[in-house]
């Protein structure tokens, strides 16, 4: 009896981009693309800018999960922040770690240090440990992160403020709203030169928003357009804030009250007015953003716009579950809204 000869199966393709895709492509050893990614300093500039290109054309996104490179015992959700030492942060992540333990998820967490290409490396390497869905901040991104995570077949939440054309769910709330509000407010307390402090125009654009929105409200009541604006390309820190007492000092006649882009510079000039004998509010009143903890504790009680940080964080763990059991959400965004508290430092 002749036995008839078994067709061997074809193995089908996952249509995945894989690393011998852009070794091809980039015209580098498969081992050499390997070092690129991994950040190592084998490759050469030439070489390491050839397997960049590459990447980004083909959209080649790492597998971490070929090989054996990890062993996971629950789906993990990355979470994409740009200060891990910012409480306003820490609470969000909070927020949605809670929720997500609840229904047997863990978190991933990212510190993206306000940086646009930092936050595109870190959406590469995570999305490459095939997630079941993503938690990124801000709508303001590169291209190439764009376009990943716009290609991908997973839920995209974008957080911390609302986006004109989220990529997916977005939770958060209008910066430049609130920005106008707190400014109206000191408007209507009889203050009328008002100046803004921030930080890093350039990056943390959350900061920027609340900038636009003083201006707007300044105009609307007739006052100075755009104010008296100043900004450090550093990060906060009570520090930093002190500095801005010798600007104050020097134009006394400009400035009557100050509206700091966070509590972390309210705090910090209201601490540095006190060493000086800069009487707050009697001289000079001070206005913050986020409601930190500390606010309620200085001396006098910091004026400023509560943001529902941990709630934010649930909420959008929350959404994210229903989609992830097959829910059909109402909306696919949500503002959380913020409220303006008014205490003693103004």
């Amino acid at each position: 009896m002749t036995e008839t000869p078994q067709k061997k199966r074809k193995r089908r393709g996952s249509g995945r981009v894989t690393m011998k895709d852009v070794a091809k492509l980039s015209g580098v050893a498969p081992i050499t693309v390997s070092r690129v990614l991994s950040g190592s300093d084998y490759a050469s500039p030439a070489a390491r800018d050839a397997v960049m290109a590459a990447v980004r054309e083909l959209g080649y996104v790492p597998n971490r999960m070929a090989g054996g490179l990890a062993s996971v015992h629950a789906p993990v959700v990355p979470i994409l922040v740009p200060a891990l030492r910012n409480a306003v942060f820490s609470d969000i992540i909070m927020g949605a770690q809670e929720h997500f333990f609840e229904h047997g998820l863990e978190t991933l967490i990212g510190n993206t240090l306000y940086s646009i290409s930092k936050e595109e490396h870190l959406t590469r390497t995570f999305l490459g440990w095939s997630p079941p869905a993503i938690m990124i901040t801000g709508g303001t991104h590169s291209q190439a992160t764009r376009d990943l995570l716009s290609s991908i077949e997973i839920p995209v939440i974008e957080l911390m403020e609302l986006v004109e054309k989220p990529l997916g769910i977005n939770v958060g709330l209008s910066h430049a709203g609130a920005g106008y509000d707190m400014t109206s407010v000191l408007i209507e307390r009889g203050y009328e030169d008002i100046a803004f402090l921030g930080t890093m125009p350039d990056r943390d654009l959350r900061a920027l928003k609340r900038m636009e929105g003083y201006q707007k409200a300044l105009r609307d009541n007739g006052l100075r357009g755009d104010g008296f604006v100043q900004f450090y390309d550093q990060p906060s820190t009570f520090q930093l804030a002190a500095q801005f007492a010798d600007i104050y000092l020097e134009n006394r006649a400009k400035i009557r009250a100050v509206f700091c882009a966070n509590d972390v510079l309210a705090v910090g000039l209201l601490m540095e007015c006190q060493r000086r004998g800069i009487a707050v509010p009697g001289e000079l009143a001070i206005a913050g953003f986020n409601d930190l903890s500390i606010a309620e504790s200085v001396h006098p009680r910091l004026t400023t716009v509560h943001v529902p940080r941990y709630e934010m964080g649930t909420k959008a763990a929350s959404m994210l579950v229903e989609v992830l059991s097959g829910e059909t959400l109402e909306s696919p965004i949500y503002n959380v809204g913020y409220e303006i508290i008014e205490r003693e430092s103004t």
